[in-house]
């Protein structure tokens, strides 16, 4: 995965220096991934509806994420054991 993020919170730091915090509102915690949030309204609707677009790629540098092979749910070889 690209360095994108943590070069923009570093530069960030340099630009204001003192300043308590500095972070990156839209990154999914597991993953370090970057998301959207879409709103929609409807008619007639009380509230709009938001959706989370989690992106395949660096929305800075266009650099496509890079996947993560998914974890067994349980391991064969080993014994099950009783609850």
């Amino acid at each position: 995965m690209c360095n994108c993020i943590k070069e923009m919170l570093s530069k960030t730091r340099e630009k204001f220096p003192g300043c308590e915090k500095v972070s990156f509102d839209n990154m999914e915690l597991l993953s370090g991934k970057i998301f959207s949030d879409v709103s929609v309204t409807m008619p007639g609707a009380k509230k709009p509806r938001t959706f989370h677009i989690l992106h395949t790629f660096c929305p800075i540098c266009g650099k496509r994420y890079e996947e993560l092979p998914a974890a067994p749910a349980e391991d064969a070889n080993e014994p099950k054991k009783d609850m």
